[in-house]
């Protein structure tokens, strides 16, 4: 029996797990392999998913070219060949520039977000509730999928259980996390965000970047309730604060200067 795509994913999943790859990588890996084979993007041709990538940041458009190359060299040795080809023959396509894996939100602060998110008319009621439940519990979307009615998240890409904590703004607009899962799925609300300058992710960083701001939590508190792995990015997150409130102080002191 011909085994789908789909068949294939779950046992190449499976293969690099006993090969020792972390959760977290596999969830990311095989959610983003799954988005593609569910769309008929994964061709002999690589053609189409280069298309369907050419907006996308460079980092993401070069991280999801290497899953999908390891998969197929998993399963269709030849055509893995036609994406290496294709990636050699469009370098440029494939150039990280410094501070592009790090991608900044055009929308900078977490109160814009929210102002944008309760003012526009041209988000549909579900879209709109499900990007202020990710602004005011700073989940993933994969995340948001998987709470339960104990306000936990059971695995997900941190792979453990973790309690997620909304901000009362969220309450005082009526709006319940665990009322919000599976109204919208993650592409779409993706699509109906790109207008306003905001993506799904946008607002997890949005709501990390305000815990960190209220200096009421410290940086191994924010890891957990984000649920990162590493303490690094809690890290990164406190000590940007710290650098933006130092250069409002010295502007407050010398006056803002202009280079």
């Amino acid at each position: 029996m011909k085994l789908t795509l789909l068949d294939q994913l779950s046992r190449y999943i499976i293969h690099k797990a006993s090969r020792g790859v972390k959760s977290s990588t596999l969830t990311t890996q095989e959610a983003r392999l799954r988005r593609l084979i569910k769309r008929g993007l994964l061709f002999d041709s690589p053609d189409r998913l280069a298309e369907h990538w050419k907006d996308a940041p460079a980092c993401s458009f070069v991280v999801g070219w290497q899953y999908v190359e390891s998969f197929f060299k998993w399963c269709h040795p030849r055509a893995a060949n036609k994406y290496e080809k294709f990636r050699q023959e469009h370098k440029h396509l494939f150039k990280v520039k410094p501070g592009e894996m790090r991608r900044e939100p055009k929308v900078t602060s977490w109160e814009e977000a929210f102002r944008i998110l309760t003012t526009t008319k041209s988000l549909p009621l579900p879209a709109r509730n499900k990007s202020l439940v990710l602004l005011c519990t700073g989940m993933r979307f994969n995340d948001s999928e998987l709470i339960d009615e104990d306000m936990m998240v059971s695995g997900g890409k941190s792979a453990r259980n973790r309690e997620i904590y909304a901000l009362p703004q969220l309450k005082a607009l009526g709006i319940d996390p665990r009322e919000c899962v599976g109204i919208v799925p993650s592409w779409k609300l993706r699509d109906l965000l790109a207008p306003l300058d905001l993506r799904p992710h946008d607002l997890r960083h949005l709501y990390a970047e305000k815990l960190a701001r209220s200096g009421k939590i410290n940086e191994l508190q924010l890891c957990r309730i984000m649920g990162w792995e590493n303490i690094a990015t809690a890290k990164w997150y406190v000590n940007r604060v710290l650098d933006d409130e130092a250069k409002r102080i010295l502007d407050g002191i010398f006056g803002k200067v202009t280079v």
